[in-house]
């Protein structure tokens, strides 16, 4: 699964100390057709919030009730400008509901918030 299927949800974890619950996306794509890829990125984080808002997610995984959720997109390659000006956005209107959004870039593991 990636950002491509944005029906679906790529992965979910609990935390091994029970702190949190992850979601992330897989973002394989370049962003050589930054429109096109931007709006799947908004489709697939609108469907991961559509999930945890509707309460889907706590039935899907009963043990995520009262965690904290983190959504982290999962980049083969580093955000473009556009991309992280929209991040930046998507995060303040994530954050308004509780929820962490961040980047990793696949290739070196680090992730910002």
């Amino acid at each position: 699964m990636s950002i491509e299927e944005t029906n679906k949800i790529d992965f979910t974890a609990i935390d091994k100390n029970g702190r949190h619950i992850l979601l992330a996306i897989s973002d394989p794509l370049d962003w050589s057709n930054e429109n096109e890829h931007l709006s799947m990125l908004q489709d697939k984080l609108n469907a991961y919030f559509t999930l945890i808002d509707s309460g889907q997610l706590i039935e899907k995984v009963p043990k995520a009730k009262g965690l904290p959720v983190i959504i982290r997109i999962v980049g083969k390659y580093p955000l473009s400008h556009e991309a992280a000006k929209f991040l930046d956005l998507a995060k303040s209107e994530f954050a308004k509901d509780s929820i962490t959004l961040e980047f990793q870039l696949l290739d070196d593991g680090s992730t910002t918030r």
